[in-house]
Parts: C-alpha cells; structure tokens; sequence
C-alpha cells in the first residue's frame, strides 16, 4: 500500500561569505584580463546568442507574459553578486514584505518582479562565482519553502547579462537564468539572455544583451523588429534595459568632435570618465557598437506610432545617475542604478550635459538631474585612497613582497666586486654616506647605476617598475594616453626613488648604528642571520606602508589632475557602502519610480529564526533550517533605506500636443 512521502523536517545548506574583488591584486587582475580576452576573441566567431536562438524557437515567438496585476511593483539592481555585506544587504532589502522610506512617508510592497540589469557575478563566473557571489546571498535573504512549493504568485526574476556575465561565454548565466528555476522564491522565466516582456497597463520592458564591444546579432534584433515591436499599440510604455550608459560615451565623442581639436588628440574640451571596455577616442568617427545596438533599438520603439520610450535603465558605473531631456515634461529619462553590490564608484567625472543623436539624425540633449553619491562625497571618498594601506592592506602586502624582492635583488648584486664601490657592497658603501640631498646625487645614485650596469637581472628589474606603472596608467584613460604613460612612468621612478632612499637608510642604521651596538664588523653583520631578519622586517613594513601611500596619492593627484584613475582610484578601495537600486511601482496612472540607496550596508550578520548554525569554516557557513524559517542571516545593526530623490513619475497618458 503506497504511503505519503513525510515532509523533511530541516534542510542542510551551505553559505559563503564572500569578501569584496581586490581589483589590485596582480593573480586577479591577470585571471580577469585572460577570461576577458578569451571571451571577447571567442564571441566573435561562436556568438552563444546564436545558440540560444536556434534552441529557443518556439520561445521567441512571443513575448514573456508576466503576471497581470492591478498594481505590479518591480526592482531593479545591477552590478550585483560582490562581496557579501554589499550584495546581501540589498537582497535581504528588496525581499522584505515592505519597505518603509521618507520617515514612512512611503510604504513600498515587497516587487512582484525583479530586474538584475547585468554583472550579476564578479570578477567573472569561474570557480563557483555565482553560486558564492550571487546565489548564496540572494537564495539566503529570500529562501524557498521546505519542502520547496510552487508557487503561483512567487515573484519572478528576469536578467540581462553583463560584461562579467560574459566572461565564461555566457554558459554560467544561460543555466542559471535561462533554465526556468528557482532562485530562493524568485522564479526565472527567461528562455534567452534578451527578452521582450508584457507588462499591465500598456507597458513593456525589453531586456538587451550587447555582448561585449561586438553588435547587436541578427536573431536579437529580428526578435525585437520582427516579433516584439509589431506587439506594440498605440498608447503603449516601453522601458529598455541595457547593459552600460553608452550614451555618456556617444556624447563624449560627439564633443570630442566639435572641439578646436576635431581629434588632434587634445582632449580638454571633454574629457571623458573612465571606463572598462571603451574605445573612446579609437572610435571617433563611429558610433561605439553598443550604443549603435541601442539606438537601433529605441528606434524601433521611436517607429511605432503612438508609442513612447518612458526610459532607459542602466548599469556598469557603480552608482546612481538620472539624466533627463532639457525639454521639461520630455522623454525617456536615462537612469543609471549599479549599486547591487560592486565597490561604489565616484560620480565626480560625470559630465552636467549630453547630446547625442537619434536613430533618425535628431539632435537630443540631457543634463544630469540627480546623482548618489554626490560629486562632494564622490571626492572625498575618493581622497581616502590616499590612506590605501589601510583601505587595501592585501595590495600594500604584494607592494611590500615587490619592495624586498627588488632590493634583494640590488644588493646581492653588489656582492660582485665592484671597483666604485670599493670592494664593498652597496649597503656597505652607503652605510659610509652621510644621508643628505646632496649624497643622493653625488652617492647614492651613482652607486646603484654600477651596481646594475653589471646585473642584467636587476635592469630588467628596473624597466618594469618604470614600464609597468606607465602602461597601467596609461590604460585607465582614452585620451592623451601617451602623457598618461610617461605620468605612470614618473609614478614607477618615485617607487624606484623609495626604494633606493630605504636601501640607503637601511645601511646607515643597520650598518652603522647597530652593528656597532651589537659590536659586530659591518662585514660579519652583513650576513648574518639577524641582519638579514631585520633587512626582510624593515623593507616589507616601510615598503608596503610608505609604497601604498605612495600608490594611493598617486592615483588621488592623477585622478583630480588629469582624469587618470578614476576607476582604480575607487576599485582599489572596496568600497561596500553606497548601494542602490530601484522600486517601480505600473499601475493605471502610469509609472513611479523610487530611487532607493542604502549608504551603509550591515556587516554585522546573525542567523535568523528557525535557523540553527552548525559549523563554520573559514568564510562558509554550515546552517539547518527548519519548516517556516525565514531569511538566513539577519543583520544585527539595523539597515536604514532611504530616497535618493523625490520619486520620479512617467504618466500613461500621453503628451498633449502643444
């Protein structure tokens, strides 16, 4: 006789906190550019596009239909799947019953749909990236049932990949998002990385992948021209969803044309943020592919009579920014929203007006409305980089290991005989200098060029503190990248300059002071044990200290000088703070958008109820949840959401003529 299957009484899952990317780490910064290179080469002959157009025929047929609702509440995140306290605070934020913000002003229901707007893994999806950078905060802030149900009314998840989501071809976020699963209670319900969506009320949202730098691929755009657009009725709201702002770096090349140097190279009339993937001026007179993808695509929405484009979302730059058209009551506004969970990033470099072209030639001019953080705030987070043994204490441990291995190298050098010095090695030879402007010109530089001038290791050595810096550099800007490489050279022969300065202190005090102390010949001191331990302690501390400042300050000077940096100088931080995303509210009157920042996330978490923790190793938790426990982690330091601005409404109606 068959019998009901009992119910399990607890579940066994596994969580990993995971830290922010230390985008300086030289191993990661390798991995990245290998997988990215990868991925770029290889996307342009196996488009993973492709594929999904030739096993999802019957899919692409229609639109996705989600749930008809008399008021439907969306969020948006992007730039997501980081650190844990940065990516879970914004998931256990969204996946709460409801949102109380502006004092309680504004009582916001937990969204029937979420929208991950690109990047949901970094730095890429190797090695359990989204299980551990995505998943785990977002299936743990918002957990399934045990046993799991289907659930009719669950609400569902849609996503549109970014340029990390590309770096494993796309497999990783096909399986995850394009399989029709669960993520906790969210339900995906995407068969292909772009979808058309119908929404109530007349409204759409239309999810782009523009992979990468290549365009837009027959089958998406067929999807969009051939099937979604001709969906479209008049009175009808689109809403577009694309991976990156392009239209800050179209109107950047448009200025960039207009300027007194129509593209001699002189880039002070418009010089432009950095950004990852943008070939700014080596695209002078085109239009970047993915704004061109775009433009095609919102003009396929611009065709269709009576319908208007309401708005573009956006991530990619790690903050908040709303451009909105010069002409008052105009659309669609150009939202960019990054802050899921990815070091927050400065708006300071963000240019006040746009103008760009439409796909039918007309001009169109933005200025920018709002901004989080703003650009004040933007600027002294990015001056504390200038404290970056502190803010990155792993990458000044690297510089320090760079430090001693260099001086190692010098002084071992110098135990070849050398007639200038004397027969002594360098340490022993400056430890006879007295420390002065004027000795280290006269002596300590001269030395140190015959040291070298007899080891080819310790030249080539030198030539990549020089070069090293100056290419790195010189690939954080898109404009005058020559002066910006000879910038970072000047910055690599600063560290050179150091290095040699602690070389020479270091042999005037250990050779001189406490040699003497210990009443030891400078020469049996040189070698021996104790001297070698205090060479390693005092080159690895100054090194990694006084080199990080030193690597800090730079980029903060190269950054408030010249434009350089801008990236690194807020990558290098790990800053978790300063997340946001966006809660919309479809309903008769038209479209309400709720710009939502959290200024500082938890990072302090406890268990929650129902919830038993059972070992911890390392960053992973081993937990047992029980029948009608809820989130898995809670924060123990409460998590204040708050407006970025006043809500922004887009009216259903439309526009009375003028």
């Amino acid at each position: 006789m068959a019998t009901d299957t009992p119910a399990p009484k607890s579940r066994i899952e596994l969580y990993t906190h995971e830290p922010m990317t230390n985008w300086l780490s030289p191993s990661q910064l390798l991995q990245t550019g290998v997988r990215a290179a990868i991925a770029t080469t290889l996307g342009s002959y196996a488009d993973a596009r492709d594929l999904q157009a030739v096993l999802n025929v019957e899919a692409l047929k229609q639109p996705l239909q989600i749930a008809e609702r008399d008021i439907t509440w969306i969020d948006y995140v992007a730039d997501t799947g980081d650190g844990w306290d940065s990516t879970y605070s914004v998931a256990w934020s969204i996946s709460r019953e409801q949102l109380n913000v502006a004092d309680g002003a504004f009582v916001l229901p937990r969204a029937n749909l979420l929208i991950l707007g690109g990047d949901q893994v970094y730095p890429t999806p190797a090695e359990d990236g989204y299980r551990t950078r995505f998943i785990d905060p977002y299936r743990g802030a918002f957990p399934s049932d045990i046993p799991p149900r289907d659930e009719e009314d669950a609400p569902q998840i849609v996503a549109i990949p970014g340029n990390h989501d590309w770096y494993d071809g796309l497999r990783g976020f096909t399986s995850l998002f394009c399989a029709r699963q669960a993520i906790g209670r969210w339900k995906t319900v995407q068969r292909t990385s772009y979808f058309a969506a119908r929404l109530p009320h007349g409204w759409w949202l239309w999810g782009l992948d523009l992979q990468l730098e290549s365009l837009m691929d027959a089958p998406q755009l067929n999807y969009f021209k051939c099937i979604a657009a001709p969906l479209l009725q008049a009175g009808d709201r689109v809403i577009i969803c694309a991976p990156e702002p392009s239209w800050i770096d179209e109107s950047e090349r448009l200025a960039f044309q207009r300027s007194p140097a129509g593209g001699a190279g002189n880039a002070a009339a418009a010089r432009p943020s950095s950004r990852e993937s943008t070939s700014w001026l080596r695209s002078i007179e085109t239009q970047t592919p993915r704004f061109l993808s775009l433009r095609k695509i919102e003009g396929l929405v611009e065709a269709c009579e009576g319908v208007c484009l309401a708005a573009v979302l956006t991530g990619d730059q790690h903050h908040y920014a709303r451009y909105e058209p010069d002409e008052a009551g105009t659309l669609p506004q150009r939202v960019t929203c990054g802050g899921g969970g990815a070091y927050l990033l400065g708006t300071h470099h963000l240019p006040e007006q746009l103008c760009f072209k439409s796909e039918a030639g007309n001009e169109e001019r933005y200025k920018l409305s709002t901004a989080f953080p703003d650009a004040a705030w933007s600027r002294r987070l990015r001056n504390a980089a200038c404290l970056l043994p502190i803010r990155n204490s792993l990458f000044c441990l690297q510089l320090a290991a760079l430090y001693l291995l260099y001086l190692w190298v010098i002084q071992s050098a110098s135990k070849v005989p050398n007639s200038f010095l004397g027969g002594k090695t360098l340490m022993a030879y400056l430890a006879q200098a007295p420390v002065t402007l004027h000795g280290f010109f006269d002596t300590l530089l001269p030395a140190v060029a015959h040291v070298m001038a007899h080891s080819p290791a310790s030249m080539i050595f030198t030539l990549f503190i020089v070069v090293g810096p100056g290419l790195f550099t010189m690939s954080s800007t898109d404009t005058d990248r020559r002066r910006a490489c000879i910038g970072g050279m000047l910055h690599g022969m600063l560290h050179l300059m150091l290095a040699f300065l602690l070389l020479w202190l270091m042999g005037y005090f250990n050779l001189g002071w406490v040699a003497r102390s210990l009443g030891m010949p400078v020469e049996v001191f040189l070698d021996d044990w104790r001297h070698v331990l205090l060479f390693i302690v005092e080159t690895s501390v100054f090194g990694g200290v006084i080199g990080g400042f030193l690597f800090g300050g730079w980029m903060v000077l190269a950054d408030a000088w010249f434009g350089w940096h801008s990236d690194e100088v807020f990558s290098s931080q790990g800053i978790a703070d300063g997340k946001s995303f966006l809660r919309m509210r479809i309903d008769a009157d038209g479209l309400t958008i709720y710009p939502i920042k959290i200024e500082r996330v938890c990072k302090n978490w406890k268990t929650g109820i129902g919830v038993q923790s059972l070992m911890r190793a390392g960053n992973t938790w081993r937990l047992r949840a029980f029948p009608g426990s809820g989130a898995r982690f809670v924060p123990a330091d409460p998590i204040k959401v708050e407006l970025i601005e006043t809500p922004i409404h887009i009216s259903s109606k439309p526009k009375a003529p003028t």
